[in-house]
This record gives structure tokens, sequence and C-alpha cells, in this order.
């Protein structure tokens, strides 16, 4: 019997299993590199931002006229000035009372039950490659520590932000 040394050779299955290695992780950074921006979009429709609140506010009620416009009231337990100093911190253009009358009817034909007027703040938020703008109308009854806030936010679902 001769002792011949044969050199090892490489299945190919060992070949076809590092040759399937290497397109997993290929794979990964191809889902990685395209779903990462998609990830972010799929979120903001799922569950968009809510517009600022003051951080005493409670929910009352919640409308939604369409996918993207919503309507709530929340009560804030707070003055009133001190709600639209909130939304003023927060970045809002904030209008205070005394309005117009021709902006008092514009107002009181948008929120209909709303109670003394104070102030109407409204801003604008982008989020993923969407747009938000939001309003705050800011009421109260006189001599009342509770202020109504009547929320609106309206979604650009088709913004060109990048």
């Amino acid at each position: 019997m001769t002792d011949e040394y044969v050199a090892p050779v490489q299945s190919l299955s060992g070949m076809r299993q590092w040759a399937l290695i290497l397109v997993a992780i290929g794979a990964l950074a191809f889902a990685l590199f395209v779903g990462t921006p998609v990830i972010g979009a799929l979120m903001a429709l799922v569950s968009p931002p809510m517009p600022p609140l003051p951080p005493t506010s409670s929910q009352i009620t919640q409308q939604i006229d369409t996918y993207g416009y919503e309507r709530w009231v929340f009560e804030a337990n707070s003055f009133p000035d001190s709600v639209l100093a909130f939304y003023a911190e927060s970045g809002a253009d904030c209008e205070v009372a005394p309005f117009t009358d021709a902006r008092t009817t514009q107002l009181r034909s948008e929120f209909t039950e709303a109670s003394v007027l104070q102030g109407y703040c409204t801003g604008e938020r982008t989020f993923d490659r969407f747009e938000m703008r939001w309003a705050a109308l800011v009421s109260s009854s006189t001599g009342d520590t509770r202020t109504r806030l009547d929320v609106v936010r309206r979604i650009d679902w088709f913004s060109s932000s990048p």
C-alpha cells in the first residue's frame, strides 16, 4: 500500500454556502439602504404627529373629517394667557383677542362651540416628507381657570419636502 497524500478539495456545497452568505449580506445591505427612508414615511402614515399641546391638557372629543384633517377639543387646567404663552414659545403665530368683527365671525363659523375667544394660534411642522399645518383656538368662560382648546390638524400628504 502506498500512502499518497491527497490534497483536500473544497466541496461544491461549501462554495454554495459561502455564496449564499454573501448574497444574504448583500440583500440585507440593500434592504437597509432602500428601507430606511421608507420606514419613516410608513410610520408617518400610520401615526402622524400631534400638534403641540400644553402639558395640562386632556382630550374631550375627536372628529376625523378625512384622513389628514382632524379636529379635537381639549381642556387645559391653565389660564388662557398661560396657554397662549405656551404656543408662542412653541413657535406658533398667535393672534390675541380682541379680534375684528369679521375675524370673530370667521372663527365662530369654524369653531361653533367655543366660548369667549381669547386667541388663535397657527403653526407648521415638517415630518419625514410630509407637512402638517395646525391651528388652535383658545377660549374660556369668564373667571374660569380651565381653557378650552379647539385644535385642527391638516396634513399635506403630497408635500414636495425632501
